[in-house]
């Protein structure tokens, strides 16, 4: 056994389960106060317990005539404990409810606030539906483990000792034979440590996947009708679920062995206290109480110590869970600084640049997207970004946002009176309104999705925003108006119509910088010229960039900048025209 443990200190195993579980205790401290009361309750429990199996000895001796005495009184005491028992598991078991709740869900709000924050790139190397899973199965488990785990092993641990010392009052030789099965389930729960975190790592792994393969189906099921795919990814379902079901065999196998093995030990042993007991029965050793008192220790002291080790693998399983989170929570979060700054800026409304100078930026995949890269927008402008798909647009605004950070040179946001200048961060971003080329509005209400970038918004507010997004009209004549309900990714309304309320929300949240990423493109191109002009004059000095293909788009702005091949070069004039009309 010593030589296995060293083994797993050596392969990593040990000391990665204890840094898991010692993540844990961090979160069991905040909820001292909720174990303490769990424990005590357990201990009061076990104490009672152990105290009725006397009493009920002394009643079994007063009944066959052993012994004289209180008989009514044992009853009634029994009685009395019993129900106390009763009572005492209720409010045990209703506690922790109570408690398991709470810590599940501020462990949840905690971890959903740490998956927000982190640094965009290296969080979109995990699929939602596995941040999903993470973010609700494991943090259930760990916070089942917190309230549970170590009450679990105090209770436990004052029975056995209880149930031993009672034993062995009355009894040293069968309180040494009831232990009988402690060496080989200690060993075996040794021996089994890295299989049973294999199979627990496993299992939530596949979990994972089917998460996000639900999610992920769900949510393009209109594609998947589209290209009668429905027999293909019914197909798939039926694998990942052959995986699943392997996997859960495989673990259902390894759970009946062990538990076959234990109760194998188990059964030997309380045979041998029976026959023990019997012996000592036959030889007037001791009475029929004390025989009945002997077997439900015998029985009482091998469930603790089963309860003991079925504690491992609780723990390796609650460590795989934390470890699975651990990973989430040590992505690097993103930097917030200058927030003082910002909050100025906004206050002032003084006009924003942006000056790019010598960047340079490589996905961590390895994809080079920018060399020594300048740029320039000056307040009250509008300009283009243009370049083929892929050259590097919706990046170039990713970066202007902060969502990652450069390898070299530097984004500033300059404004202000003495003018100050900000290195682009997490801070910086409330400084801008951005419309993605997605779909992103949200499941609820048109109101609730406008008001995202402004909670406070009145219903006038949210109507001019609308007007000067050329989204008044159709969403006036829609029978709830603004209370009317989309479905997630904006089901329910065509692809211009959920791009005009996408402007109208970022024009509600007054920014000085305004990023429209292909925001316009499922437009005719008489509603995006009446769009981009009532934008231009929506809020005097708004700095605008717009990524996109179109001639209109291009027509009014100051100035474009052409991407490609790693560069970002303005275009000249005569380009400029030569551009639009090749388009």
């Amino acid at each position: 056994m010593i030589k296995r443990l060293i083994q797993k200190i050596k392969d990593g195993t040990a000391l990665q389960i204890l840094q898991e579980l010692r993540w844990i205790s961090r979160y069991s401290r905040r909820y001292l106060w909720a174990i303490g009361w769990y424990i005590l309750l357990g201990i009061l429990g076990t104490v009672i317990s152990i105290a009725a199996s006397v009493i009920s000895k002394d009643i079994i001796d007063i009944v066959t005539g052993y012994r004289m005495g209180y008989a009514v009184q044992a009853g009634v005491i029994y009685v009395v404990m019993q129900l106390t028992t009763i009572g005492l598991k209720a409010a045990v078991a209703r506690i922790s409810v109570r408690v398991q709740l709470r810590v599940s869900q501020e462990l949840r709000a905690d971890i959903f606030r740490k998956i927000l924050c982190a640094q965009w790139e290296p969080l979109s190397a995990y699929h939602s539906g596995d941040l999903l899973s993470r973010c609700s199965r494991d943090t259930d488990t760990v916070a089942g483990s917190i309230i549970s785990w170590v009450p679990s092993l105090t209770v436990n641990s004052l029975q056995f000792v209880g149930t031993f010392l009672v034993l062995f009052w009355f009894d040293r030789t069968l309180a040494l034979l009831a232990l009988a099965s402690a060496p080989v389930t200690l060993l075996l729960s040794v021996f089994l440590v890295k299989r049973i975190r294999k199979h627990s790592q496993q299992l939530r792994q596949i979990g994972s996947e089917t998460t996000a393969f639900h999610a992920e189906t769900f949510r393009n099921i209109q594609f998947i009708k589209a290209f009668h795919a429905i027999d293909a990814y019914c197909g798939k379902l039926t694998n990942i679920q052959q995986k699943h079901k392997e996997a859960t065999l495989e673990h259902n196998r390894f759970s009946v062995l062990t538990s076959s093995i234990l109760s194998l030990v188990g059964m030997v042993v309380g045979g041998v206290c029976c026959l023990w007991s019997a012996y000592r029965l036959w030889g007037n050793h001791i009475t029929f109480g004390e025989m009945t008192l002997f077997l439900q220790m015998s029985g009482s002291l091998s469930g603790a110590f089963g309860a003991l080790v079925s504690l491992v693998p609780a723990a390796i399983t609650a460590a795989t869970a934390a470890g699975r989170i651990m990973e989430i929570t040590r992505l690097p979060a993103e930097e917030i600084h200058s927030k003082e700054q910002v909050d100025h800026l906004l206050q002032t409304g003084s006009g924003i640049g942006i000056r790019v100078e010598d960047v340079c930026f490589a996905y961590r995949s390895g994809k080079e997207v920018f060399q020594n890269v300048v740029f320039q927008a000056e307040p009250g402008e509008v300009v283009a970004l243009v370049g083929p798909s892929g050259g590097g647009k919706t990046t170039l605004l990713r970066l202007m946002l902060g969502m990652m950070p450069v390898q070299a040179g530097s984004i500033q946001l300059c404004g202000g009176e003495p003018e100050l200048k900000l290195c682009a961060s997490a801070s910086t971003r409330a400084l801008f309104s951005y419309v993605p080329q997605d779909n992103t509005l949200f499941s609820g209400t048109i109101a609730e999705n406008l008001r995202i970038t402004n909670p406070n918004a009145t219903n006038d507010m949210l109507r001019d925003a609308l007007r000067m997004a050329c989204a008044d009209e159709f969403v006036s004549a829609l029978p709830d108006g603004l209370d009317s309900r989309v479905g997630e990714s904006g089901d329910g309304l065509s692809k211009g119509q959920i791009q005009r309320i996408c402007i109208a929300r970022a024009l509600l949240s007054d920014a000085p910088v305004l990023l429209l990423d292909e925001a316009t493109s499922a437009l005719d191109v008489k509603t995006e010229r009446t769009l981009l002009e009532n934008i231009q004059h929506f809020r005097k000095g708004r700095t605008c960039i717009v990524t996109t293909h179109r001639p209109s788009v291009l027509s009014i702005c100051q100035r474009a900048y052409l991407i490609q091949n790693q560069a970002v070069t303005q275009v000249e004039e005569g380009k400029l025209r030569q551009m639009m009309e090749e388009f």
